[in-house]
């Protein structure tokens, strides 16, 4: 029987070991870098949105921070079940922080870069408790979701 030359098991051990520091220098690589980067596009329904009701209506006020290019038209919302499409009816803008926002035959547009905050008017009953789920739904077929409170 042969014995294993000392010069093959070296070869062995430095192939395991270059493999092994590969791996870890990758994964501390790809756990510094985020994967999807600083300027993912994307619609926020901010934290500090929220919905009230009045009389015989509910108002829903609604604080959104776009940064999707070229622009974004969003030209419905789904809430307590109930679609709701998105006009110069129902929509008003209250501030534009910055960017721009504007209310068109098609929805509500708005530019990359754009805060703003809205009102919704629903005169819907709606089925709802003190958090209220919200879907977003644009000219593109992307669907936001958020979440507001009942004041």
């Amino acid at each position: 029987m042969r014995a294993i030359s000392s010069a093959i098991v070296t070869v062995i051990l430095v192939g395991i070991s270059l493999v092994i520091a590969i791996t870890a220098t990758i994964y501390i690589i790809m756990s510094i870098m985020p994967i999807q980067g600083k300027n993912l596009e994307t619609l926020m329904i901010k934290g500090d949105s929220y919905i009230t009701k009045s009389e015989n209506s509910y108002v829903l006020h609604l604080h959104l921070y776009s940064n999707i290019k070229p622009e974004l038209t969003l030209y419905a919302l789904e809430i307590g079940s109930k679609r709701v499409k998105l006009s110069n009816d129902n929509v008003k803008i209250i501030a534009c922080d910055r960017g721009k926002a504007e209310i068109t035959s098609d929805g509500l547009v708005l530019i990359p870069g754009t805060d703003v905050w809205i009102e919704i008017t629903i005169s819907n009953n709606l089925n709802i408790g003190n958090y209220v789920d919200i879907k977003m739904y644009s000219k593109t077929g992307y669907v936001y979701q958020g979440m507001l409170t009942f004041k």
